[in-house]
C-alpha cells in the first residue's frame, strides 16, 4: 500500500493527534507499506523527504502564526513549568494573545488556514509521481481536510479516509473561528468534506450520532476507531518524591468551555483535611486558568506542576501513581485522548463526569478499575466523598486492553477500511 497522510501535526509535536498518526504511520512502515506524510514545519527543523523511522516525512509551512513567529524569532522562548509550580509567562504569551484578539477574528477554517496552500501544492506533487492507493487527512485541524478536499477535485479516483479526532462546526462552546462571521460556513465546509470522503472515522460513538443527527442525509459512511495507546515502554531512574505519600495524577490539557479545571478542583477542595495525598498535574497548562488555580489556595500546598513532558515520561510517571484522575468533557461527543493510555496503565481511575452522557460511560461503567462520579451534583458531595473514600479499585494488568488501543490494532482498523476499497 502506498500512502500520503496529511496532517499538519506530526513527529517531534506532543499532541494527541500528531503522537496517534505518528504511531500509525510508524506501524505501517513496518508492514511494508510506504508512507509519505505532508505535515507542518516543525522545531526540529526537517528537510523535504525526509526518511524516518523508514515513513517519508515532507515538511509543508507553518502548522500556525505561532509556529511561524517563532521562526522569524527564535529568540521568543516556549512556556517552561517549573517543578512545583504553575509555568511561568514568557513572550510566547504575547503571541497566543495575539492571535486570539485580533486574527482569530478573521481567519477560516481555523490556526492552521496559512498551512493550507503550502500542503496542498507539495501534495500534489507527490500525488503526480506513480500510483497512490489512499490520502489520509486529520483533524484537528480541520484545515487538513479542507486541503484534502481540494486534491480530491485535482485527483478524483484517489480514495480519501477523513480522520476527525474533534468536530469543526458542532463545536458551539469551543469555537475554532469567529462563529458571528463563519458559522454557517463552517457547518456547510463541515457537510461538505463528510459528504466527499469515502471514508469518515471518528474516535467515539457520541460524535458518529451527532453527526447523523445534524445531518441525516449523509451519503458516506462514518467508522468509529477508538483512541490509541502510547507504547508501554519501561522507563528506567524514574522515582516520585514524598513516596510516602498517596499519589494521584492528571494528565492533559485544559479547554475553554470544554474541560476547565475548575470541577476536578472543587472536588479535590474536599480532601484538604487529608494530609498524606499529593495531586498531580502532567500537561500544557494555558494562561487564562491560572486564575482558576489561585481561587483554591488551601489546594496549594498538595498540588505539583509538572508540565508538558514527553510520552515515555508520562508513561512512566503513570506507573508510578496510586490513583489516576480524569475530567470528562462538557459535550456528549468528544472522548478524552487519555483514556486509552489511563486503561493500559492498570492503575484505579477516578473519572469526573460533566455529563450523564459522557461518551465514554459505555465503555467503562462495568469496570472495576474506574469509578465514575458526577461532579456537578452539589448536594451529594458528601456521598461522593464517601464512594471515593470506600472505593479500593485493584491496580491491575492493562494488556488485555492492547487488543484494542495499541498502535498495531489501531493500525489494522484502518487497514481493514483501506483495504475494503481493494476487494
Amino acid at each position: 500500500m502506498r500512502i500520503i497522510l496529511l496532517t499538519p501535526y506530526y513527529f517531534p509535536y506532543n499532541n494527541p493527534r500528531a503522537h496517534r498518526w505518528t504511531e500509525i504511520a510508524r506501524e505501517w512502515a513496518r508492514q511494508g507499506w510506504e508512507v509519505h506524510v505532508v505535515c507542518g514545519r516543525n522545531p526540529e527543523g526537517q528537510s523535504y523527504g525526509t526518511q524516518l523511522e523508514r515513513v517519508w516525512v515532507h515538511p509543508a509551512g507553518f502548522n500556525s502564526l505561532k509556529e511561524l513567529f517563532h521562526h522569524w524569532f527564535p529568540g521568543i522562548q516556549r512556556r517552561v513549568a517549573p517543578r512545583g509550580g504553575l509555568p511561568k509567562g514568557s513572550k510566547g504569551r504575547f503571541l497566543r494573545m495575539l492571535n486570539d484578539w485580533l486574527f482569530k477574528s478573521w481567519y477560516w477554517p481555523d490556526d492552521a488556514w496559512l498551512w493550507i496552500g503550502p500542503a496542498r501544492r507539495k501534495a500534489a506533487r507527490l500525488l503526480k509521481k506513480g500510483q497512490w492507493d489512499a490520502m489520509i487527512s486529520v483533524s484537528l485541524p480541520f484545515s487538513a481536510h479542507w486541503a484534502a478536499k481540494k486534491l480530491k477535485k485535482q485527483f478524483p479516483q484517489l480514495p480519501w479516509l477523513a480522520d476527525i479526532g474533534d468536530p469543526f462546526s458542532l463545536q458551539s462552546e469551543h469555537p475554532l473561528n469567529n462563529p458571528l462571521f463563519y458559522r454557517n460556513k463552517n457547518a456547510r465546509a463541515e457537510k461538505s468534506v463528510l459528504n466527499s470522503a469515502d471514508w469518515v472515522t471518528v474516535t467515539n460513538e457520541g460524535l458518529r450520532q451527532a453527526y447523523l443527527q445534524t445531518w441525516p442525509d449523509l451519503n458516506t459512511r462514518i467508522h468509529v476507531v477508538g483512541p490509541l495507546a502510547s507504547p508501554q515502554v519501561a522507563k528506567t531512574g524514574f522515582d516520585l518524591e514524598e513516596v510516602q505519600k498517596f499519589h494521584i495524577a492528571y494528565f492533559g490539557s485544559f479547554f475553554k468551555n470544554i474541560r476547565e479545571p475548575e470541577p476536578l478542583l472543587e472536588f479535590f477542595a474536599m480532601l484538604s483535611r487529608k494530609k498524606d495525598w499529593v495531586l498531580h498535574f502532567y500537561g500544557d497548562i494555558f494562561e487564562n486558568f491560572y486564575p482558576i488555580f489561585e481561587k483554591y489556595p488551601s489546594l496549594k500546598p498538595y498540588i505539583r506542576f509538572h508540565g508538558l513532558v514527553s510520552r515515555e515520561d508520562a508513561t512512566a510517571a503513570m506507573g508510578q501513581m496510586n490513583l489516576l484522575v480524569l475530567l470528562g468533557n462538557t459535550t456528549d461527543f468528544q472522548l478524552p485522548s487519555k483514556w486509552a493510555d489511563y486503561l493500559m496503565s492498570g492503575k484505579p481511575i477516578l473519572h469526573l463526569l460533566q455529563t450523564p452522557s459522557d461518551p465514554a460511560l459505555p465503555l467503562v461503567k462495568d469496570l472495576d478499575q474506574v469509578l465514575s462520579l458526577p461532579w456537578y451534583e452539589v448536594e451529594k458531595r458528601e456521598e461522593y466523598m464517601a464512594s471515593f473514600e470506600r472505593w479500593e479499585a485493584p491496580s491491575g494488568d492493562g494488556k488485555p486492553w492492547e487488543a484494542r488501543f495499541s498502535p498495531a490494532a489501531i493500525a489494522t482498523a484502518y487497514a481493514d477500511l483501506l483495504l475494503s476499497q481493494k476487494e
